[in-house]
């Protein structure tokens, strides 16, 4: 059956994965966007964190990308967050927050234990509840910037 699909699946995307039965995918999508929104808000956290302790923005990010804590996050999001682009049409903080409440029901169902699933829901939560349903995850940057005291990443060019 798989191979019926794969021309149409290789026209949708570059990195097709088969993972088995039914429903299997949006399993696999919920567990990889757990990690994914969990960099991105860390690294949010961290880089308000460092401006508001005024240091600057992009040294800051590329010290962190030379060192431990650098991530697809700080490689890939924060370079276009500095710049100012968000990324408008990405992944939003609705569904986000969708896929990691199914995270969070499938370590119910499994019995499977997390510690970070139910804190990263209340942050893209917060999101949500400041009006941040229908717009790209990168902008978690801004509402927790806003939540410091309106704290951001990008600076005014010199001139």
């Amino acid at each position: 059956m798989l191979d019926q699909v794969q021309p149409l699946l290789d026209e949708l995307g570059s990195n097709i994965s088969y993972l088995g039965g039914s429903g299997n995918g949006h399993v696999a999508k919920a567990i990889n966007n757990f990690p994914n929104g969990t960099n991105l808000a860390a690294a949010a956290e961290a880089m308000v964190l460092g401006v508001k302790s005024g240091l600057d923005a992009r040294q800051l990010l590329d010290a962190i990308n030379t060192s431990s804590g650098r991530n697809w996050a700080t490689e890939v999001r924060f370079q276009r967050i500095l710049e100012g682009d968000y990324q408008e049409g990405a992944l939003t903080m609705g569904l986000m927050a969708k896929d990691i409440g199914v995270f969070l029901g499938l370590t119910g169902e499994q019995a499977a234990p997390t510690s970070l699933a139910a804190p990263l829901s209340e942050v893209y939560r917060r999101a949500i509840d400041h009006a941040h349903e229908d717009v790209p995850t990168n902008r978690l940057v801004d509402v927790l910037g806003d939540e410091a005291g309106g704290v951001r990443m990008q600076q005014e060019p010199d001139g």
